[in-house]
């Protein structure tokens, strides 16, 4: 192969020195490279002929006929060609000779014809001018190659092929005869063996399906003292340390059922979780750290064992571990600072770092062994409830000669996945209870918020009147009230309580009580408004305020006597003109301040006016583009719709704001009393 690849070498240079020598007449590479090109090929080409003329010579015999016919048919072209090609290119690129300014930058046929025009102006020189002419007439010569030449390679080139090819034969046999030497050999072994072999595969094989079954007191013997044996001890030690990991984890389950089924207290759950992770692992220190519920940091929350701090400590407190943990836990440590908050601890992941001294890049300032905050090994592991970090726990081993194993970080992974499931039904049981005792609340408060609406509407002479309240969520701030005060007089009133609940239905329950004491023959609407605002400011609380509208009104009279507090307007239907008025004051809410005192309007109703008053939660409901049912839209309902009965208006009236909402939520309780003259 090496004579190969020299023979082919030799021919590529003869075959490039050949093209580079035609080129030269009309290159316009400078002559200077040029030449220098011409003679390191020629060189390539001397050396490998001469390998090639003492390796033949002195290992392939066969090859010695054909190779010297070639050698000595190239030794005539060199010595004819190119040899004293290459000596004049070495002249036609030395400064000396001046040949340089003449064909520097173009061939020599081009260099002639500047030498020939010099010449005809008696400025050329005869001997350049010869020169170039003997060397183009030289090159173009040789242009073709010699018949004779080629048929010597070829030949050549067959040989060496064949030569390989019997080389490669002869090592092919040997290779067969050695394979099948070993095969024969090792079929032999493998019968020998294969009987004891089978046998100790069949007995790990059963060993393992044992095991795999869920019998952890497996136990593989063998006395053949091979590797087998090596096999058996490690397996034996395997299922032992196996079985007495399931027994501690089994234990560990049973404690905190425990905790749980004795009083459910969080706090020495996760008191307990510390300290049996920190048993079950052997480890010198653990740790829980919890998710700040408003910063991004982790909150050291119980600490068993000495600790080691993941930041830089003064020397005045490295001086006492004491002084150490009351920095550890008095620290918060913020997320992305160190392996406890680490962005990977963060998403969920699990972080074991075996041994300090080898993986330090993670703990950088708890890997130095000198140093009292040295963690030779280290487990984190996230404790995650409901797919949300709820915060760390992490165990350490600071002992340089102790590390943990991989199996203690799998079980440590298994205990905190398993706290995690017992977390997250603690607080689905908690929300569970909660959700019980607000469904509760609702029912109670529902309930009395029903009792407050009148059953029915009183009669009254020459008033159509018809009301309807919807909730927003089962349980209604809002309540409405009719009731007459004397023969001829009678209050209608719109009130919503802010807030909702049990606390909500109560103010209601107060205000509705503290208007049917106050109301007398002699009231007007600003009278039960101031009175009602004295009685409740400062006993109740400012998220149960209120807002309300009072309406007395007197058929002996006709007249309307109305009082609001807050910004909610009352609408009139004038149906003469065929118009809409809107009534409003800017009074605050009743139960703020006992200092304000609220005002009154007279309004007077002709026939087949109708009064709109109603809650704020009218003009907040919003459709599936988020739009708001405006004051405007009521009003175009109002014009379309008030010559019917107001009994009709209400049921119209619900149907459009539903028609309006769409799929969109109620966002707030909807309350209307339509008050119509007939």
């Amino acid at each position: 192969k090496k004579v190969q690849v020299e023979f082919i070498n030799f021919s590529d240079s003869n075959k490039d020195l050949q093209d580079l020598l035609y080129n030269s007449l009309y290159t316009e590479v400078p002559i200077v490279e040029y030449a220098y090109s011409i003679a390191n090929k020629n060189r390539e080409m001397l050396s490998a002929i001469n390998y090639l003329h003492e390796i033949i010579n002195d290992k392939y015999p066969k090859l010695q006929v054909s190779f010297m016919k070639l050698y000595y048919a190239w030794f005539q072209i060199n010595t004819d060609y190119y040899t004293p090609t290459v000596e004049q290119f070495k002249d036609f690129s030395s400064p000396v000779d001046t040949w340089i300014p003449l064909i520097s930058n173009h061939g020599l046929a081009y260099g002639l014809d500047i030498a020939k025009e010099q010449q005809k102006e008696g400025l050329g020189d005869d001997k350049k001018l010869k020169e170039i002419e003997v060397a183009i007439e030289n090159i173009e010569l040789h242009i073709e190659d010699d018949p004779n030449f080629i048929k010597l390679q070829e030949q050549l080139q067959s040989e060496i092929d064949y030569l390989i090819v019997v080389n490669i034969a002869n090592n092919a046999l040997f290779l067969v005869l050695f394979i099948s030497a070993i095969v024969i050999m090792s079929i032999l072994m493998s019968m020998r063996i294969s009987t004891n072999l089978i046998s100790k595969i069949h007995n790990v094989e059963s060993s393992l399906q044992k095991i795999s079954d869920g019998d952890l007191t497996t136990q593989v013997v063998d006395v053949s003292d091979d590797e087998f044996t090596l096999l058996a001890n490690s397996f034996n030690t395997l299922t032992s340390m196996l079985l007495s990991k399931t027994a501690s984890m089994k234990a560990i389950m049973n404690e905190i059922s425990e905790i749980i089924s004795e009083d459910m207290n969080m706090d020495a759950l996760m008191i307990k979780i510390v300290e049996l992770a920190k048993q079950s692992s052997k480890a010198d220190a653990a740790t829980l750290l919890l998710v700040d519920k408003f910063t991004d940091v982790l909150r050291v929350e119980y600490t068993d064992g000495f600790f080691p701090p993941p930041y830089s400590v003064s020397i005045s407190v490295k001086s006492k571990r004491s002084l150490i943990m009351e920095k550890f836990k008095s620290t918060p440590i913020a997320f992305h600072s160190c392996y406890l908050a680490k962005d990977s601890v963060l998403k969920g992941h699990p972080l074991f770092i075996k041994d300090t001294e080898i993986e330090g890049g993670e703990m950088p300032l708890n890997s130095n062994p000198q140093d009292i905050q040295f963690i030779k090994s280290s487990m984190t592991i996230p404790l995650v409830v409901s797919n949300k970090l709820l915060g760390v726990i992490s165990l350490a081993k600071t002992n340089r000669d102790e590390i943990f194993s991989d199996l203690d970080y799998s079980n440590l992974v298994s205990f905190v996945e398993y706290v995690s499931l017992t977390i997250d039904n603690i607080y689905k049981y908690l929300e569970l209870l909660e959700k019980s005792e607000m469904k509760r609340e609702m029912d109670i408060a529902s309930e009395i918020q029903k009792q407050l609406l009148p059953k029915k509407i009183p009669v009254i002479n020459n008033v159509d009147i018809s009301a309807f309240s919807e909730s927003a969520k089962g349980i209604s701030g809002d309540y409405y009230d009719v009731y007459k005060i004397s023969g001829t007089k009678s209050v209608a009133t719109v009130c919503d309580v802010a807030g909702k609940g049990v606390a909500a239905a109560l103010v209601l329950v107060i205000i509705r009580t503290i208007l049917h004491l106050a109301s007398h023959s002699k009231s007007t609407s600003k009278d039960l408004l101031n009175f009602l605002n004295k009685s409740i400011s400062d006993r109740v609380k400012t998220d149960n305020i209120a807002t309300l509208t009072v309406l007395i009104y007197d058929s002996e009279t006709n007249k309307i006597n109305i009082s609001i507090a807050g910004d909610t307007p009352i609408l009139i239907y004038r149906n003469k003109k065929n118009v809409v008025e809107r009534v409003s004051h800017s009074d605050i809410p009743v139960g703020i301040d006992t200092t304000t005192v609220y005002e009154d309007k007279e309004i007077h109703m002709d026939e087949d006016d109708v009064l709109y008053m109603f809650s704020d939660g009218l003009l907040e409901v919003r459709n599936d583009f988020n739009d708001i049912f405006s004051i405007d839209e009521l009003e175009a309902f109002i014009l379309e719709h008030s010559r019917n009965r107001t009994e009709t208006i209400s049921v119209l009236l619900k149907n459009y704001i539903d028609e309006f909402r769409g799929s969109h939520a109620r966002v707030d309780d909807e309350t209307v009393v339509i008050f119509k003259k007939i």
